[in-house]
């Protein structure tokens, strides 16, 4: 099946940014939007690519965020000063996701999750300085809320662990983790 499928997408990108090299996006809207995250009898996902790619030499630092997310270490490895200025450069004023669904099966166990009218809304203006994520979900009938604050990263250099503050509740309970 589908992995993702969007109602729509509208978006604005602030263009003076442009002129310095900066990618300034005012706006994202993304309405309806429904993401499935499959693994499959073999223990598959349906979000891997085709073919694995090539794994990096030992001490090698990731050179692109794809190299990041696929690399086996943890987040602390070092990452190019080029990755890093290329994620300097994105700043997301808002984005919303509107109405989404998102469903997590395992075909292994027969389990399956869905969490239904996801509505969440995300700020990052500069990456440097940290990102803000707020909204709710309904999961099993129950509506639920979830507010994810990540600070700016401790050296501008380096990305490495960032301090966060995320809660989630809902009517049975709340919980909170900071760090």
């Amino acid at each position: 099946g589908e992995a993702l499928k969007v109602g729509s997408v509208s978006f604005g990108v602030a263009l003076l940014p442009l002129i310095s090299g900066r990618v300034a996006i005012r706006s994202v809207t993304i309405a309806r939007p429904e993401l499935v995250y499959e693994i499959d009898k073999t223990g598959h996902s349906n979000w891997q690519a085709a073919s694995a790619p090539a794994p990096q030499a030992a001490g090698t630092p990731p050179q692109s965020v794809e190299d990041l997310i696929t690399s086996s270490e943890a987040p602390q490895a070092a990452v190019s000063q080029e990755t890093l200025a290329a994620l300097d450069r994105i700043g997301i004023s808002k984005l919303t996701i509107a109405d989404g669904t998102l469903t997590y099966r395992d075909r292994r166990s027969g389990r399956e999750e869905t969490l239904t009218a996801v509505n969440l809304t995300l700020t990052a203006p500069d990456l440097r300085r940290g990102a803000a994520l707020d909204g709710s979900f309904d999961w099993d009938g129950t509506k639920e809320t979830v507010a994810l604050t990540l600070g700016a990263r401790p050296d501008p250099g380096k990305l490495a662990a960032l301090p966060v503050d995320l809660k989630l509740s809902g009517d049975l309970a709340t919980i909170a983790a900071k760090g």
